[in-house]
This record gives structure tokens, sequence and C-alpha cells, in this order.
């Protein structure tokens, strides 16, 4: 009788453990799913921002080669700081 006890005991001890593991693994799966969720979410927005940049990037590229440019510096020049290209008589070379 007391080894039939004994074995109806480690039945009920392994079937709890059982259903404990499986709670656990539940648990588990749960945690990994929100946590991808959540990286995949951070990911987009990541991607999102290297995209928002790039665009900014290529703008700044085009302005800087529109600003670069000798003529627009020159036109630049005599709109609004009034420059003029010197004449010939108006040079003067210091030795």
């Amino acid at each position: 009788m007391m080894q039939w006890i004994k074995v109806f005991v480690t039945e009920q001890l392994a079937i709890i453990l059982m259903i404990m593991l499986c709670m656990s693994s539940a648990l588990a799966v749960i945690y990994i799913k929100h946590h991808s969720r959540a990286t995949f979410v951070a990911l987009q927005k990541l991607e999102a921002d290297r995209d928002q940049l790039n665009e900014n990037w290529e703008k700044l590229l085009i302005e800087h080669s529109t600003w670069s440019r000798p003529d627009y510096i020159e036109q630049r020049a005599r709109q609004e700081l009034g420059m003029v290209i010197p004449a010939t008589r108006d040079i003067q070379v210091l030795q």
C-alpha cells in the first residue's frame, strides 16, 4: 500500500512539474514574441530616420554643388554685396 502511495505522489509531482514547465515555456514564447515585435518597431523607426537623413544628405549635396559654382558666387557677390571686378587701372600691385 505504501508503495502505491509513493507512486501516486511521484506521478502527481511529475504532472505538476510538467504543467509548470509548460506554463513557463508559454510565458517564454509570449515574452519573446513581444520582444520581437518591439525590436521590429524600433527597426522600422531607425530605417525611417535613415531614409530621412539620406534625403537631407542628398539635398545638402545639391546645395553644396550650387553654392560652390564660381558663377553663383560671383552673382551673389554682385547682388548682395555690390562687389564688382575692378578695372585694370584700379588694380595696384604691392611689393
